[in-house]
């Protein structure tokens, strides 16, 4: 987060150490940065059965 700090932003590290969804910048800062928890691997696996459903119903027409 230091990368944006020319920005104004205000990054809370102690807010950052915690799990879960949080905002991690202060409350003065120019910006409004938040950690969202997310689970990439099911995300990716109901990609691939989304797009392989499409392939199979195009091959079939």
């Amino acid at each position: 987060m230091d990368a944006f700090k020319y920005m104004g932003v205000k990054p809370d590290y102690e807010a950052n150490e915690h799990n879960g969804q949080y905002v991690i910048t202060k409350p003065d800062s120019t910006m409004k940065f938040l950690v969202v928890p997310t689970n990439e691997e099911l995300m990716i696996a109901r990609e691939v059965v989304r797009l392989t459903k499409c392939s199979a119903l195009a091959k079939e027409n």
